[in-house]
């Protein structure tokens, strides 16, 4: 059990300090590196969904499912930019 935790904590401490994308949160790595994509101000379902997505980094296992409206951009956060973070960042 406990090298389990040391293992997760190591981990965790791995993901924190490889980002190399200057502390940006996901919204904002999208907006820098994405810009055709998020052309217009983010929305408290963005910036709610980019929290989740990032706190979901370090927290193994974690499932979202989300609802709403069509073209509310889900799957350009959610599909898109988290993936080309994460290849990005590894």
């Amino acid at each position: 059990m406990l090298r389990d935790a040391l293992a997760r904590g190591h981990g965790r401490a791995r993901r924190l300090a490889r980002r190399g994308n200057g502390g940006l949160d996901l919204l904002a790595w999208g907006q820098k590196y994405l810009p055709e994509h998020f052309r217009r101000p983010p929305s408290n379902m963005h910036r709610w969904l980019a929290e989740q997505l990032d706190a979901a980094q370090t927290a193994r296992g974690t499932k979202l499912n989300v609802l709403g409206p069509r073209g509310g951009s889900k799957s350009t956060i959610g599909t898109l930019c988290l993936p080309l973070r994460a290849a990005v960042e590894c």
